[in-house]
């Protein structure tokens, strides 16, 4: 594993805070406090060796544009065949407007100016007006019909591509709606807000056809933790309230869809800790209580980016009567204000740090369609990269699956690979330390366990 920090004027030095890498044509995009969203070619080696090119400015917000996402499915308003070549990118931005980019196929009739002469040309196909405030998150749904945002507006709306409006305004939130995130199945959606909670909704279509998304649990406090050894009660709560210094709240699902991992939490350790932040982890549709945390923060973990690809299990990894009962390995990250923890799923500590690489917090982490490196921006306006060697990660188990079958296979059997098993001699099917909601497991990071980058 190799850092480096990318001394690049990205933004003339303005803030960054969204990073986002296309899954069609592989390009960087960049959002910031000048308003304008850029779009680049970036290439990286192994030697740390990188190519930069400048490929087009996205301009027509009149606020700072706070996050961009690319469409995984492309263009979708062109032909199939097009539009897989083409991107589509949503923008969200101070002010609650959300637009929606296209790139020029036709330019004979484009103003160019003699500055941007060698840029491509971009045009606004959409612009999403409901949002009263700043909207802080997007997230397209893996299918591209849905766009989920979040705002300061306390809502967050779900906007169908088909008809290009908000076919859902969910109001349940009382703050900041600070990060959201689509199941890659399709099934679920969560949203995480600085009034201490995560609301998980659930996709439902009614005997007419139509399609809803009523909200299946609002995650804040424990539950069933009787006997429980650790000092987190029902009557604490789970997350951060909006005291901390969190911008954003940027939770994410695993590519396969069986947890989702949520930061800005609190350490179930003694609150008079040095270290009293958490992310947590928990199974798909088992919202009571997490089945992990990950431990150790001196300062609150404000993003979680899963790597796109799943990798296979080797003999050095945990034997199926471990807690996580999956035929392969899951790895994410994790960023605090000035620390990103790499994870892997198997593993019951960080498999690696990064630290001090910025010298303002770190607002966004982005992972290569492949695997093979991992970026992170922060506030003070640079990139950097975290490169994986060959085999360093292990070997592909399969891309985020694609075919209706493994769909259908996954959600039926993914719910229940992070249930912990019954102990024994005990009869008690009610018993808080049998349930699927019974924390099972509470992972803090080593320092011997770990590698330092600076």
């Amino acid at each position: 594993m190799k850092a480096k920090l990318l001394q690049v004027s990205w933004h003339e030095r303005q803030p960054i805070w969204s990073i986002d890498i296309s899954p069609c044509t592989g390009h960087l995009l960049t959002t910031s406090s000048d308003r304008v969203c850029r779009l680049w070619s970036f290439t990286i080696q192994e030697s740390l060796e990188y190519n930069l090119e400048w490929l087009a400015d996205l301009k027509g917000h009149q606020g700072t544009v706070n996050v961009g996402r690319f469409n995984p499915q492309g263009n979708i308003f062109l032909d199939n065949e097009k539009g897989k070549s083409e991107d589509l990118i949503a923008t969200g931005s101070d002010g609650g407007t959300i637009i929606l980019w296209e790139r020029v196929m036709n330019e004979s009739f484009v103003m160019i100016d003699k500055t941007e002469e060698n840029l491509q040309r971009w045009r606004i196909h959409q612009v999403l007006r409901k949002h009263l405030q700043d909207v802080l998150d997007l997230q397209w749904s893996r299918c591209g019909r849905y766009l989920i945002s979040g705002s300061v507006d306390n809502k967050v709306i779900v906007w169908d591509m088909h008809n290009l409006n908000a076919t859902r305004v969910m109001e349940g939130h009382h703050h900041f709606v600070q990060g959201v995130a689509i199941d890659p199945l399709g099934e679920y959606f969560a949203s995480q807000s600085a009034d201490k909670s995560v609301r998980i909704y659930q996709k439902t279509r009614n005997k007419n056809g139509s399609i809803h998304f009523p909200c299946r649990k609002s995650i804040s406090k424990m539950e069933n933790t009787c006997n429980s050894p650790f000092s987190l009660s029902v009557t604490d709560h789970l997350f951060l309230d909006d005291s901390h210094s969190c911008m954003f709240r940027r939770l994410d699902w695993s590519p396969d869809g069986s947890f989702l991992i949520c930061p800005a939490a609190n350490s179930v350790e003694s609150k008079a800790q040095r270290k009293p932040y958490a992310a947590t982890l928990f199974a798909r549709g088992h919202w009571e209580a997490p089945v992990f945390q990950f431990l150790g923060y001196d300062k609150p973990a404000t993003r979680v980016k899963a790597c796109p690809l799943l990798w296979e299990r080797t003999s050095s990894t945990r034997e199926q009567d471990d807690l996580v009962q999956l035929p392969y390995r899951v790895l994410f990250a994790v960023a605090t204000l000035d620390t990103v923890f790499l994870y892997d799923i198997d593993e019951p500590f960080p498999i690696g740090y990064i630290k001090g690489m910025h010298w303002e917090p770190i607002t966004d982490l982005c992972w290569s369609p492949q695997g093979k490196y991992l970026l992170i921006c922060s506030t003070d306006g640079y990139l950097s990269v975290v490169y994986f060697d060959s085999h360093e990660l292990g070997s592909v188990f399969f891309a985020s699956h694609s075919d209706k079958e493994q769909d259908e296979h996954f959600i039926e059997t993914q719910s229940s690979s992070l249930v912990p098993p019954k102990k024994k001699n005990c009869t008690d099917t009610l018993c808080c330390c049998c349930s699927t909601r019974y924390i099972t497991q509470w992972v803090t990071p080593r320092p011997k366990r770990t590698k330092t980058m600076h």
